[in-house]
């Protein structure tokens, strides 16, 4: 009637700002009520052992994933939340927040697909039909700002072209099925603010690389379930802007990844060793998250989590405390690598470069090396 008022109400609708904060409360509370633990290293992950029972549930918003190894104790929970909720039970997970789950139970194989995500986003670009290419990116090409519109016709023209939003849904590939990709998508999104048409041009190859390539899939073998390790790398000075270095790291538990990333460090690096110390110090970082949620749901390992590198001057200078004239200035923040080590948390074992994993995520790389890189990574046709 135009006067103003306003509605209080007694409970939280959806729509409210509060609402998913609410949501999650409400399922929290549930979730603890039928005796789960939410985990101190993953808010979304809950779980419950007990003896040689053990249940998990990820939570995504209002999608829940359950795992166990004792059905019993699976269906008495999924009973107890249909009391709580008005709940939908799709069975076996085959298709997830746009990724694609397939098993085969006798061999104790997990592979984890975006085909569908990766073909639905060629033809939304109109690359559907594209030719073809190797690798995502070329081992010769090197991205900068110089690279930007000049004049006002370039400028207009590259205001026409979604570059955004390409950028965007690779991302999402990139980081969750995709490590393959994450190095050149890493590279182009630093130019989203102002994109010319031959970083265009680099977002085009990563489409014509998933043309040929849409299938590959993340493999993960339950008959090899050692620990997690680690591999990290650095590419010393390559941004060509401002000289920073790129650290990329990789962990595997199962011969198939869990968790990588590619990025600039934060900081210039005097040297490469410098720049390998650094991407041991991010990696380290993700190890011990990893080996924490680890710990939480399974039995405490008494083994440092193996990380490998490719650079003997930084692990001699994460081994070895003493004093270091050309290292002296490294940032006090990175040498809790040295505090980790010899609490036997984290061990560093030098591998050849040739064996390098994380390869892949620091550089772009010939045919040859890149397609080798990515079958260690636990990518399969």
């Amino acid at each position: 009637d135009g006067s103003s008022k306003v509605c209080r109400l007694r409970k939280s609708i959806y729509g409210l700002k509060q609402a998913s904060r609410i949501w999650n409360q409400k399922l929290d509370l549930v979730l603890q009520s039928f005796g789960l633990t939410q985990s101190k290293f993953d808010s979304c992950v809950y779980f419950k052992i007990d003896g040689k029972s053990m249940l998990i549930v990820a939570v995504w918003v209002d999608d829940l994933l359950i795992f166990s190894n004792d059905r019993k104790l699976k269906k008495q929970v999924k009973l107890r939340l249909t009391r709580s909720f008005k709940m939908t039970d799709l069975g076996e997970a085959k298709s997830v927040l746009g990724f694609q789950l397939t098993r085969d139970r006798q061999a104790k194989r997990i592979w984890i697909s975006q085909q569908h995500y990766i073909e639905e986003m060629l033809k939304r670009f109109h690359m559907d039909a594209a030719n073809p290419v190797t690798t995502p990116m070329s081992n010769s090409e090197k991205f900068s700002k110089n690279q930007a519109p000049q004049t006002a016709d370039e400028r207009e023209r590259m205001r026409k072209i979604p570059y955004q939003e390409a950028i965007g849904s690779l991302l999402f590939a990139a980081q969750v099925s995709r490590p393959d990709i994450a190095f050149a998508i890493s590279s182009l999104s630093r130019f989203n603010n102002n994109p010319g048409m031959a970083h265009w041009t680099g977002v085009k190859r990563v489409f014509r690389y998933l043309r040929g390539t849409s299938s590959y899939k993340l493999q993960f073998d339950g008959l090899k379930a050692g620990p997690i390790h680690g591999y990290c790398d650095a590419d010393w000075a390559s941004d060509p802007d401002e000289r920073r270095s790129v650290t990329g790291y990789i962990f595997v538990k199962c011969n198939g990844p869990i968790s990588w990333c590619t990025k600039r460090q934060p900081t210039v690096a005097l040297s490469t060793t410098e720049a390998e110390y650094m991407a041991m110090s991010s990696a380290a970082q993700e190890g011990l998250w990893l080996r924490g949620l680890s710990e939480e749901i399974e039995q405490s390992s008494q083994i440092p989590t193996q990380i490998f590198c490719d650079n003997q001057g930084a692990r001699n200078l994460a081994l070895n405390g003493a004093y270091q004239p050309r290292t002296k200035h490294i940032d006090v923040r990175h040498h809790f690598l040295r505090e980790r080590i010899q609490a036997k948390l984290l061990a560093f074992t030098y591998i050849p470069t040739n064996r390098m994993v994380a390869d892949s995520l620091t550089k772009a790389l010939d045919v040859e090396k890149f397609s080798a890189c990515i079958r260690c990574q636990g990518l399969r046709k």
